[in-house]
């Protein structure tokens, strides 16, 4: 098992159908003077709210999905000198997500901003993910190259699975994990270190049978890969991050930079030893802020792993949730293994501009570049 490192870029235009103003300010605390000021601050809801939306979505590889979402959201008081420069202090998000093609991802979490007055952020998550039909390829850069079956290549997905049969390039997995976050302002609040750990159990189905071995059976026969029979992925996160963004939940403008370390070892209930650094930096622009809410985003993402990664974990990055989350992240940084099965998303989840109490209907347009290889 060699080290991979993993490149992506990524362009994205997203429209939807309302502008922003700003209002005035307030005097911060030292940790937090350089925050910039949310968008909407003057119209800001005072309090809590709860709100909630549909999730409906269509991959080519997991069918249609329905879903919904829901929040709760505590804003705070407009006393509060914070109060304009945070998009709300806590939030409470539940998701139930569900697709024809065996695809099922569940949520619970919870953010809080400046916690108790102090300088850190707090991040909670609960996740189960079940995938029937999870891809499998090969492993690193040998993932890139053609298809084959029994010695045969195939330039096409559709051509391989015809002569291999429907599951030859495909495992199930069900995955719980729970994620916790802490965050530290520093330097104004433009910069932040980041502390985390993340407990993840994945359970393996291979589809092998007499005679009619999977791609992953053939290579966990011949220990090309480790992980085979699933286990405990546990990991300790850690790094530092750099943050202009508007509207941490929605930016308009402005750009994130981080750059974190996880460590993965036997010592604290993991299944493997491991480490993984990755780095990303988004930016944000809106060309058209007084007419029209048309942003455009772009990603640069640079990973690389030790030797020791479990196959299941070896094209995953640590990042947010949410089937939003999870389709952006499969179109937008396409570093895990190649795609050889074509693959067209659609979602749209309906959201509310903060300015009117009317939903629109984003629509998002995504272009994307990335290659991994083995070092």
């Amino acid at each position: 098992m060699t080290r991979q490192v993993r490149f992506s870029l990524t362009l994205a235009a997203v429209l939807a159908g309302a502008g922003r103003a700003h209002a005035d300010g307030a005097p911060l605390p030292d940790w937090a003077a350089d925050r910039t000021k949310v968008a909407d601050a003057s119209s800001k809801v005072e309090g809590g709210f709860a709100d909630g939306l549909p999730l409906v979505g269509y991959d080519t590889n997991l069918g249609l999905g329905l879903g919904v979402g829901a929040h709760y959201t505590l804003t705070g008081s407009r006393a509060d000198p914070l109060f304009e420069y945070t998009p709300y202090r806590h939030r409470f998000y539940a998701q139930a997500y569900v697709t024809t093609g065996g695809y099922q991802q569940h949520i619970l979490s919870y953010e809080g901003f400046f916690v108790g007055g102090t300088p850190y952020r707090l991040r909670a998550v609960l996740t189960f993910e079940r995938n029937t039909d999870a891809n499998y390829f090969g492993d690193g850069s040998a993932s890139l190259a053609d298809l084959s079956y029994r010695g045969t290549s195939y330039s096409t997905y559709d051509a391989a699975a015809g002569a291999a049969g429907p599951r030859y390039f495909h495992y199930g997995y069900d995955k719980p994990q729970g994620q916790v976050l802490l965050e530290r302002s520093l330097l104004g609040g433009r910069v932040r270190a980041l502390y985390g750990l993340n407990v993840i159990y994945e359970s393996i189905t291979r589809y092998d049978s007499a005679g009619a071995p999977t791609k992953l059976g053939i290579d966990c026969a011949a220990h090309a890969v480790i992980g085979c029979d699933g286990g405990w992925n546990d990991s300790l996160r850690a790094g530092l991050a750099f943050d202009t963004r508007d509207f941490d939940p929605d930016p308009n403008s402005g750009v994130f930079i981080d750059s974190t370390g996880q460590w993965s070892a036997k010592g604290f209930g993991s299944s493997a030893d491991y480490v993984r650094w990755t780095t990303a930096a988004r930016a944000y622009y809106s060309p058209f802020p007084k007419r029209a809410d048309v942003v455009l985003a772009g990603r640069f993402l640079y990973s690389i792993q030790s030797a020791g990664v479990p196959f299941f974990a070896a094209n995953t990055l640590p990042g947010g949730h949410g089937v939003l989350h999870r389709l952006r992240n499969d179109v937008l940084g396409p570093v895990r293994r190649a795609s050889h099965r074509r693959r067209h998303c659609v979602e749209m989840p309906a959201r509310r501009p903060r300015k009117t109490n009317f939903w629109t209907l984003p629509v998002a347009v995504f272009g994307s570049s990335g290659m991994k290889w083995n070092a």
